[in-house]
C-alpha cells in the first residue's frame, strides 16, 4: 500500500514539474497570431432576409413518428438582431395539425471552407392539433433547432390541451432536409 502511494505521489509530482516547467501563453496574443476562423469580419450595416424551408420526421410524443413540414422568414438588423417567423403542418397517427413559430436566431452565413448558409435558433411555437380521440387540441412548445447544409435538428418539449379538457405533452426530435437562403436588402 505505501509502495503504490509512493508511486502515485511521484507521478503526480512529475507531471507538475512538466507542466509548470513550461512557459506561460496569453491566450488573446495566440489568437491574434493564429486566427481560426473568419468569423465576419467585413460586416456590412445592411438588413439581411433569410428564408428557410425544410422537410422532415419527428420521433417523440404525442406521435411516435411523424412527417413535418416547416418554413421560416428570418430578418437581421444592422445591430445583429435576429428574429424569424415560421408556420407549418405536422401529419401522424396520434395527431395532427399546423404551427406557428417565433424564435430568436435565423439564417446566418455558416463559417466554413465552401461559403454556405446555416440555420440557428431558440424559439416558442403555438400548435393547433386535432386528434380522433379527443378533439382539437391548442397548445405551447419551446425548443432549439439548427441545421447546416442540408441537415437540421430541432428540440423541443411543451403541453397542448382539449376543450375537454384532454391534456398531450410534447416531447419531440425533428430531423430535417432543407436549404437556407440569405439574402442582402
Amino acid at each position: 500500500m505505501c509502495r503504490r502511494t509512493l508511486i502515485v505521489v511521484t507521478f503526480l509530482l512529475g507531471c507538475a514539474s512538466v507542466v509548470c516547467g513550461q512557459e506561460r501563453i496569453d491566450i488573446s496574443q495566440w489568437h491574434e497570431e493564429h486566427p481560426v476562423a473568419v468569423a465576419e469580419e467585413n460586416q456590412d450595416q445592411q438588413l439581411r432576409l433569410g428564408l428557410y424551408p425544410r422537410f422532415g420526421a419527428v420521433v417523440g410524443v404525442p406521435n411516435v413518428l411523424a412527417a413535418t413540414f416547416q418554413v421560416s422568414l428570418s430578418i437581421r438588423s444592422p445591430e445583429r438582431y435576429s428574429l424569424y417567423l415560421g408556420a407549418g403542418y405536422e401529419y401522424g397517427p396520434a395527431v395532427e395539425g399546423s404551427n406557428l413559430t417565433i424564435g430568436w436566431g435565423g439564417v446566418r452565413e455558416a463559417p466554413a471552407t465552401v461559403r454556405q448558409s446555416g440555420f440557428s435558433g431558440a424559439f416558442l411555437r403555438y400548435r393547433n392539433w386535432d386528434s380522433d380521440d379527443h378533439g382539437r387540441h391548442h397548445g405551447l412548445s419551446v425548443g432549439v433547432e439548427s441545421g447546416l447544409g442540408a441537415l437540421g435538428l430541432v428540440m423541443e418539449v411543451g403541453l397542448a390541451r382539449s376543450d375537454r379538457n384532454h391534456w398531450i405533452p410534447v416531447a419531440r426530435l425533428s430531423f430535417s432536409v432543407g436549404h437556407a437562403w440569405l439574402w442582402v436588402k
